[in-house]
């Protein structure tokens, strides 16, 4: 690419995944900057349709705090916006006892952006505002059938 046809778009979207695993204030900013001049991911695009056409199982992540530090719904969709983008949904535990949640699902609208967050790992750990977070892509529950 000659300098005179540089794409600052481009430059900045490149960038993007590689500046915001750093420091925390300076990626506040960067993503309130991309989110004013629309550079995060477009959900309208060809390619994100396609993909979120995988059912929404298969596009979740599943969460787990360490007990008693839960996260909230606010806290997780900061941080995985901040690290990652495309959320569509976050649901935390309601416990019915007295005690903190124990676990939340995070739902991307890509799939990539779970195989993303996992990194080729089963599961990963995340520290974010002092507290521990476990991650691995969500396997529902098997329903039991009459036979």
């Amino acid at each position: 690419m000659h300098h005179g046809e540089c794409s600052s778009s481009r430059n900045i979207h490149a960038q993007k995944s590689h500046v915001l695993r750093h420091d925390y204030q300076s990626t506040s900013r960067l993503a309130a900057l991309l989110d004013k001049l629309s550079l995060r991911e477009n959900h309208n695009d060809t390619i994100t349709q396609q993909l979120s056409d995988i059912p929404p199982d298969e596009r979740t992540l599943f969460v787990t705090f360490s007990n008693g530090y839960p996260l909230t719904k606010d806290e997780l969709h900061e941080f995985f916006m901040r690290h990652y983008g495309d959320i569509e949904e976050i649901s935390v535990e309601e416990p019915v006892e007295s005690r903190p949640p124990l676990y939340a699902h995070v739902t991307f609208y890509s799939q990539m952006t779970l195989f993303r967050v996992l990194d080729g790992n089963r599961r990963v750990k995340f520290m974010t505002r002092g507290k521990h977070l476990w991650a691995r892509q969500y396997v529902p529950k098997k329903k039991k059938t009459d036979v």
